[in-house]
């Protein structure tokens, strides 16, 4: 049969969800991976003079927020469905790519992997330097580092600041298999510039499934201006390291 989803009180006006996006669906019993057209009926309106309350209390439909709803034909008996904005891209999934351009005989000639800082729940964020023949670079000052480095000019790139962003993690690792790749074009950019990736800077909002926040319960994208080294260590190591 056919089940039908109302999601109530979605905080934004406005949603991609009106131009064509839809839920992701993965069935484990068709085992096709996430399909991103599976649902149907899928809307985005507004909660305006539909407020409701909910049987026992509770503030029900807000006026001032927004109901996505969305249907699914369950076809395969006994199946186990999950559906979420995006294909998941977690933390283990990052630490496999990190774990394979490590191996890969061109790439990490390219590549330095070191660890920013530790997160609250003691995760490490990874840093990631990539430039043209980094590792086989000689230190030629005193404090360690490198004169051809330093005359190259940074590049500094971050993602998934907020968990649910889930693409930025796929552009990320776009653009280091790119950078790290064969092609002439990605040679003449390590050869230019000196590229700083974070690739997951709310490791711990990825792991527990929080959309926004950190496990302090913090968005990492407003403390920028003051980041506290103890309840922002992630905010505060980025910004430092910049």
């Amino acid at each position: 049969g056919t089940v039908h989803f109302r999601i109530v009180n979605m905080q934004k006006r406005k949603s991609l969800y009106e131009h064509g996006l839809q839920p992701h669906v993965c069935s484990v019993r068709k085992n096709c991976g996430w399909q991103p057209f599976a649902c149907e009926s899928v809307s985005y309106i507004v909660n305006n003079g539909r407020q409701r309350t909910r049987s026992g209390g509770g503030e029900g439909q807000r006026e001032d927020r927004s109901t996505l709803s969305f249907s699914y034909r369950m076809d395969v008996p006994d199946d186990e469905v999950y559906f979420a904005s995006y294909p998941p891209y977690s933390y283990s999934m990052l630490c496999g790519f990190l774990a394979k351009l490590a191996n890969h005989s061109q790439a990490r000639a390219h590549l330095k992997r070191t660890e920013l800082c530790r997160s609250i729940g003691q995760l490490p964020v990874p840093l990631l330097v990539v430039s043209e023949n980094i590792n086989g670079l000689e230190p030629s000052d005193d404090d360690g580092s490198c004169e051809a480095l330093r005359r190259r000019p940074a590049v500094a790139v971050i993602a998934r600041q907020h968990p649910g962003e889930v693409v930025g993690s796929l552009v990320v690792q776009g653009l280091l298999r790119f950078l790290l790749g064969p092609t002439p074009h990605a040679r003449l950019l390590r050869e230019a510039y000196v590229f700083h990736v974070v690739p997951m800077v709310n490791v711990d909002g990825v792991v527990h499934g929080n959309s926004r926040c950190t496990l302090a319960g913090v968005d990492p994208n407003r403390v920028w201006h003051d980041p506290n080294p103890i309840i922002h260590p992630v905010a505060f190591a980025l910004k430092n390291h910049l």
